[in-house]
């Protein structure tokens, strides 16, 4: 095993990049093995402290998945996606609060289907 000494930004880009490329691969996956399933909100959270901190949005429907699929990067698929995410100069992800769809507001929080995918470092 080999160890790579690099800076924080670099790192912390790395992450970025691992995020991007997380929530894109989920994203695909529910669209690929539900075919009824048109349009979602994506949202990357970070437990910490017992609060729900959101570092990465994105609303989706099918056809900008598919293009987000054709990208490079993570990061290039989540511009593709019209994402929503926030860092600092040194490119750690900060938490912002997410946009709720207007299809949402008035829908009682119960009768929002959502699934939760749990990834371990």
């Amino acid at each position: 095993m080999s160890y790579e000494k690099k800076e924080i930004r670099a790192i912390n880009k790395q992450y970025l990049e691992l995020c991007a490329a997380i929530l894109v691969r989920v994203t695909a996956k529910v669209y690929e093995n539900i075919p009824g399933f048109d349009r979602g909100c994506v949202c990357g959270f970070r437990r910490e402290h017992s609060q729900n901190d959101c570092f990465l949005a994105a609303r989706v429907d099918r056809e900008k998945i598919v293009y987000a699929c054709q990208a490079s990067t993570g990061l290039a698929a989540l511009q593709r996606l019209e994402d929503e995410f926030e860092t600092d100069p040194m490119l750690e992800l900060q938490p912002f609060e997410p946009i709720i769809p207007d299809e949402w507001q008035d829908v009682p929080p119960q009768l929002i289907r959502s699934l939760h995918v749990k990834i371990f470092k």
